[in-house]
């Protein structure tokens, strides 16, 4: 859970790790996982760095909200419920 070795350029990279290491264990949550890029979700400045690991991110800033999101693995486990 949480690999660096899970990380990408992009969404679709991200997705294609999570998939190899068998993060995500079906078609459909693969389709969901590349539809839905991570990256949206963040501040720009967070992007590059942190948008296509599969880690957890939070923002410390508190402007205008703290902001955590949860590493990718959670979320394919999440959509198997």
């Amino acid at each position: 859970m949480g690999l660096v070795a899970s990380a990408g350029k992009n969404n679709d990279e991200l997705v294609d790790n999570l998939v190899k290491h068998d993060s995500i264990k079906n078609e459909r949550v693969e389709r969901i996982m590349r539809l839905v890029d991570r990256g949206k979700f963040m501040p720009e400045n967070a992007v590059e760095e942190n948008a296509y690991k599969d880690s957890a991110w939070k923002s410390d800033l508190g402007l205008p909200v703290f902001l955590h999101i949860s590493a990718p693995c959670i979320y394919a486990n999440v959509f198997l419920l």
